[in-house]
């Protein structure tokens, strides 16, 4: 499996039908990602302008956009997988780069995010992640305090090479100014479930190893709201325990 970024602001750059131009990864990445490349021949760039074509609605609505991606090469990459230990070995912590998506003036202008929404932004970056005894402790910066309609939300979802992905647990930890929620899925658990600290910028979030299945690897990311509207997100990040 080679990964490919599909989603980024303000990108591919420049924007249109550049059939002649490479196709050049985010430079923001730069120091989290080494990144492949293909390059393609000319039967597969038209090959790919006609796939992209046959979406009819898709190409109609956002053809400038779409086009973007019609270019000389292909570009792959990933995060590098987090190793920790399992349980019971000594408490061992990794630091995180930073995998903010954005922030309130890059963000892709078909966010539209109004002037209020703007105005509540509040971005977050990875800080480190760290086992413990029983427990996995994700850690997180905010780039202000949550506001007053806010929350942060913390995914960690489990996988088992024995147990099938859609019966593992997926948690979420949603946490505003009055308290934390926890869910698996669409299941409601009770709040002192996971072990929450939040202090102005810092948060972080301690959800015991038995609690996610016992798994074999997690796939753990975070995004901030303003009610139901997306403000901003961290990179999913793979972890294996060794």
């Amino acid at each position: 499996m080679i990964p490919y970024l599909v989603h980024f602001p303000r990108w591919p750059d420049p924007r249109g039908n550049h059939q002649d131009l490479p196709l050049k990864p985010p430079t923001f990445f730069d120091d989290d990602i080494a990144w492949r490349e293909s390059a393609l021949s000319p039967d597969m760039v038209t090959g790919k302008e006609k796939a992209l074509r046959a979406h009819l609605t898709q190409f109609e609505y956002a053809a400038n956009y779409l086009e973007s991606f019609i270019r000389t090469n292909e570009l792959f990459g990933d995060f590098e997988t987090i190793f920790l230990p399992r349980p019971g070995a000594p408490p061992a912590k990794v630091a995180l780069s930073k995998g903010t998506a954005s922030r309130p003036d890059e963000r892709d202008e078909s966010d539209h995010l109004t002037e209020s929404e703007r105005n509540g932004f509040v971005g977050l970056e990875w800080r480190h992640i760290q086992m413990e005894t029983n427990a996995i402790k994700l850690s997180i910066n905010l780039s202000r305090p949550l506001g007053e309609a806010v929350t942060a939300a913390i995914q960690v979802f489990g996988y088992r090479h024995d147990v099938p992905f859609e019966t593992m647990p997926k948690i979420r930890v949603e946490v505003g100014l009055l308290g934390h929620t926890v869910h698996n899925q669409h299941r409601v658990l009770p709040a002192n479930s996971v072990t929450v600290s939040h202090h102005m910028r810092d948060l972080e979030a301690e959800i015991p190893f038995e609690l996610l299945g016992r798994p074999d690897r997690l796939f753990v990311s975070a995004r901030t709201y303003l009610g139901d509207v997306p403000l901003d997100w961290v990179s999913w990040r793979l972890v294996e325990f060794r």
